[in-house]
């Protein structure tokens, strides 16, 4: 029963797998394409759309090791130590940055929506690509723990992090809640402000 059930596992795997690699791949570049034309391109918003779109297109590539892995087991995390940690990087750093991003996006559109004037220079380009700046330095520096102590064996885990320490333990803590946490907090906090900003206004 199990072994059927992996079958169909797998075979679920190569049929929608590609499909959603395939749309990834072309909607993120027509965001892409249509962010820079010049009208949007002046928009700080469309700046943080931008660097969205750019972050999924990224990780859309990257999931084509997920789809060989489970389709197909031809897994590249377990090709060397080197390119486990940086699939791994390169996948966890893109997947934070999405929703980063979008949060970024709804403050710039509050600070718009805004009646004060303070807040309303907060939504300009140089604020913009300061703001990508960070979150991107940002989640480098955060996410550099695995390049350390992220590893290769042959045990049956592959590449994945073996220490029990607190110190790991803490840190999937925190990453939990920074990434599925606060970001729907704070985009609901500052959709609400917005639309409470349009009203009033």
């Amino acid at each position: 029963m199990s072994q059927s059930l992996a079958e169909i596992s797998a075979k679920i795997t190569q049929i929608l797998l590609p499909m959603i690699i395939v749309a990834g791949v072309v909607g993120n570049s027509l965001n892409i394409i249509i962010l820079n034309r010049p009208n949007l391109r002046n928009h700080a918003c469309s700046k943080y759309f931008l660097a969205l779109a750019s972050s999924n297109l990224i990780y859309s590539i990257f999931v084509i090791n997920y789809f060989l892995s489970n389709g197909f087991n031809i897994n590249g995390q377990m090709v060397s130590n080197a390119l486990c940690k940086i699939l791994q990087y390169t996948g966890n750093i893109c997947a934070f940055l999405s929703p980063y991003f979008i949060i970024l996006a709804s403050i710039d559109r509050f600070c718009a929506s805004s009646t004060n004037a303070r807040l309303q220079r907060f939504s300009n380009i140089v604020v913009a690509k300061y703001f990508i700046l960070i979150v991107v330095i940002y989640s480098l520096l955060w996410y550099i723990n695995i390049l350390v102590l992220y590893e290769l064996r042959d045990d049956g885990y592959g590449c994945a992090l073996r220490s029990k320490s607190i110190f790991n333990q803490v840190l999937l803590l925190i990453q939990a809640l920074l990434f599925a946490a606060v970001p729907p907090i704070l985009i609901l906090m500052f959709g609400f402000l917005t639309i409470y900003n349009t009203t009033r206004s």
